[in-house]
């Protein structure tokens, strides 16, 4: 024990000559306070600096995805005016080209009012256009991150509560907005959830504790994609007005029966991932033994039993006192 810290100390006890646990709370206190002020300083600086540094990343990432889409609109308008005869087969590669360069999920909103507006003016056929765009922006979205019930949720209320503002405004095309959106959100889902199979498919078992940590969420999630997609659906009805509510939750309740397909492919993916997690927990079982022979490890199991210790004493304590209870009650009643 350094000098210094044998003086504080004594100081600390001063003439007292027994132990008590108030003493050796506040030996403990004042002592960590003393030898830790230097380094919560510089925790609360580094703290500081990591919100500045998430905020700014934030704001350069959306500086990049702007400056993407910027160079994009760049790059078509040259191609467009130095070939005014150029094909729509390769206008369409540059468009999914542009998609595929930044995340969807930040223009979300905008890209998929476009998209159906864009339908509509075309004359196309209102449901099957908005079926299909729906489908492909809920894949191209999910693809784009790893699976989650949380980015699902977004993407799929996010296209929802566009169509429900269009069929809003034109409540003639309500029913095929509303339908065509809700039977292409479910396309699209499943659509994700394939594509994660095949490529999970393809993961090696050496890999990282942040991917194990990813897979265990998506384990969790997969078992309520269908209960997902209906709450969702539902949530956006009950923000709309009465008429498209109605007709919302009429399609949606259409659509219940034939949600099997999503359920199947999301039992096929959870055993696919429960199997990899089952097998990557007894590697992980065979290795943590190593891990449990460390220092860190011996002192966490010294701690542990002293909160079992402890548990244990407040447990018999309250049993204890509820025993005394009892017998008081019994005395009384003699």
């Amino acid at each position: 024990m350094e000098q210094t810290l044998e003086k504080r100390i004594n100081s600390l006890i001063g003439t007292q000559t027994k132990l008590s646990s108030p003493l050796i709370e506040k030996i403990v206190n004042e002592v960590l306070e003393d030898q830790s002020t230097q380094h919560m300083t510089e925790l609360q600086k580094l703290i500081a600096q990591k919100e500045i540094i998430e905020h700014e990343i934030k704001i350069q990432s959306h500086k990049l995805q702007e400056q993407r889409q910027a160079s994009f609109n760049d790059i078509e308008r040259f191609l467009k005016e130095h070939f005014p005869d150029i094909e729509t087969q390769d206008l369409k590669t540059l468009s999914q080209l542009k998609l595929q360069s930044f995340d969807i999920l930040d223009f979300l909103r905008e890209i998929t009012e476009s998209a159906f507006i864009s339908a509509f003016e075309n004359g196309e056929d209102i449901e099957d256009a908005v079926k299909e765009i729906t489908r492909d922006l809920t894949h191209k979205t999910l693809r784009d991150g790893y699976l989650t019930l949380e980015r699902a949720r977004h993407v799929v209320a996010t296209i929802i509560s566009v169509a429900t503002e269009l069929a809003e405004a034109t409540p003639i095309h309500a029913d095929a907005i509303l339908r065509g959106s809700i039977i292409g959100a479910k396309k699209g889902l499943i659509q994700s959830i394939e594509l994660f199979k095949e490529r999970f498919a393809f993961i090696p078992d050496e890999i990282r504790p942040k991917m194990i940590r990813n897979m265990q969420k998506t384990y969790e999630d997969l078992h309520h994609t269908d209960t997902l997609f209906i709450q969702v659906i539902q949530a956006q009805a009950n923000l709309s007005s009465d008429l498209i509510n109605k007709k919302l939750t009429q399609h949606l309740n259409e659509i219940k029966p034939e949600l099997h397909d999503l359920i199947k492919v999301s039992r096929e993916a959870l055993l696919m991932v429960g199997e990899r997690l089952t097998k990557l927990g007894k590697g992980a079982l065979y290795r943590g033994q190593s891990v449990l022979q460390s220092k860190a490890a011996i002192e966490a199991k010294r701690m542990g039993i002293t909160v079992w210790d402890v548990a244990k004493g407040v447990v018999g304590g309250a049993i204890s006192t509820a025993k005394d209870a009892l017998d008081n009650k019994k005395d009384s009643k003699k």
